[in-house]
């Protein structure tokens, strides 16, 4: 029997066609916690379940087969062809997903910047642009983390001067 970590993985690829990453950031978490669950070396916490069932808003048929380890692809098997399965499922997820960072975007006059110039750009060119971006992302996050640790270091030391 697959685990649940490994059935959400095979649901993430293959029907919503999302990275890892996208799918940490939706559900508040580490992409490295997630890859742990998704490969079995930690276990999804069952109590999380219904987090990534809401997140997601996946199907109560798919749900139960992740739950229960059914494969995925003999789930609506007679109904559909995996193609459009996976096409109604992907734009389910893509019009939540707008809608959950509408605001971001319409608040933000530097977003909307941003997403003009990526649009302006051709395909190669987006995808090194926004790959630097995250990279710059990835940094800036470890770096208010050190400084997170060393303001907690600091703190700590204020509170207990050596005498």
């Amino acid at each position: 029997m697959r685990f649940f970590g490994a059935q959400f993985k095979e649901y993430r690829e293959s029907y919503l066609n999302i990275t890892q990453t996208e799918a940490a950031a939706a559900l508040n978490m580490k992409k490295e916690s997630l890859s742990q669950y998704e490969t079995g070396s930690r276990k999804f916490p069952p109590d999380d379940y219904q987090k990534v069932r809401m997140t997601f808003q996946i199907p109560d048929d798919y749900f139960i087969a992740m739950v229960t380890g059914t494969p995925l692809k003999s789930v609506r098997s007679n109904e559909q062809t995996l193609p459009e399965v996976t096409k109604d499922l992907r734009v389910a997820y893509q019009h939540q997903f707008i809608e959950q960072f509408e605001d971001v975007i319409l608040d933000n006059d530097e977003m909307r910047e941003l997403i003009a110039l990526v649009a302006m750009l051709d395909k190669k060119y987006q995808r090194q642009l926004l790959n630097t971006f995250k990279g710059f992302t990835n940094l800036y996050q470890t770096e208010i983390a050190r400084n997170h640790k060393l303001q907690k270091e600091l703190d700590k030391a204020k509170q207990n001067p050596k005498a």
